[in-house]
């Protein structure tokens, strides 16, 4: 009765070893393992004419995203663990085990693709409600000079700087020649641009115009990430409460 007793313990104490060390893996696949980016944008004169492509792959694209912008529409694919499109077919009729579990990735794959809907849908929002306040430079203004949105935009710029610190460049050149509609928004992107400047500053060649409308350039950037990072920088930036009153008057925005 001891021994079985005693090989019962053996067993969960291994079960347990094992979860540990899957665990611990995770941890420092996650924390130390980096992914690789590749960020290419693209403009030929004006805004309309903006293309945008960014890959992120992690661990031999366990990790897998993919965004792309290109004449005002918005594309994205998200792909967590490998996954595989093959169908089983059933024998006379019957479900086989291994049919059954092809079905249950299936629906795992049906709710995966509902939340990624979800956020895409969230995302094109939140892009319609911003490109809304542009347009209305005196709400953009009071928006700029509210003490909640310029604290939680001061932590959005802090963490960005703490993010691009992480970002190991293998590869960055190009050139952008800007001129907004109103001087004052090209100012607004020029402020904007000097926080990556001292990143990428080298590499990237801006000419500012503020007496015509001009939106030319390219860019490429090529490096690496930790996943670790960008949980993080999403992680802060989502549980801040002020950073959530911005987010909530942007979407609810109404010029």
């Amino acid at each position: 009765m001891l021994e079985i007793i005693l090989l019962i313990l053996k067993i969960i104490g291994i079960i347990l070893l094992a979860i540990a060390g899957i665990i611990i893996g995770i941890y420092i696949a996650v924390k130390f393992i980096p992914g690789r980016y590749r960020i290419i944008a693209k403009a030929d004169g004006d805004v309309s004419s903006i293309k945008v492509s960014v890959k992120y792959s992690w661990m031999f694209r366990l990790v897998y995203l993919i965004l792309k912008y290109e004449n005002g529409v918005y594309r994205w694919k998200i792909r967590l663990l490998w996954e595989s499109s093959e169908e089983t077919e059933t024998l006379f009729g019957e479900e086989t085990k291994e049919a059954e579990e092809k079905k249950n990735e299936k629906k795992t794959r049906i709710k995966r693709a509902k939340g990624i809907e979800k956020i895409r849908c969230t995302f094109r929002e939140l892009c319609d409600s911003i490109k809304e306040m542009l347009g209305a430079k005196s709400e953009l203004q009071k928006f700029l000079s509210d003490d909640i949105h310029r604290t939680s935009l001061k932590t959005i710029k802090d963490e960005l700087v703490i993010f691009l610190k992480h970002c190991q460049l293998d590869q960055s050149k190009g050139y952008l020649k800007v001129g907004l509609k109103d001087p004052y928004y090209t100012g607004l992107l020029l402020a904007f641009l000097s926080i990556l400047y001292p990143f990428i500053g080298a590499e990237l060649e801006v000419y500012p115009e503020f007496e015509k409308e001009i939106l030319e350039g390219n860019f490429v950037v090529k490096g690496r990430i930790r996943l670790w990072h960008i949980i993080r920088l999403v992680g802060r930036c989502t549980d801040d409460e002020k950073i959530k009153q911005t987010y909530d008057y942007i979407t609810q925005f109404k010029s």
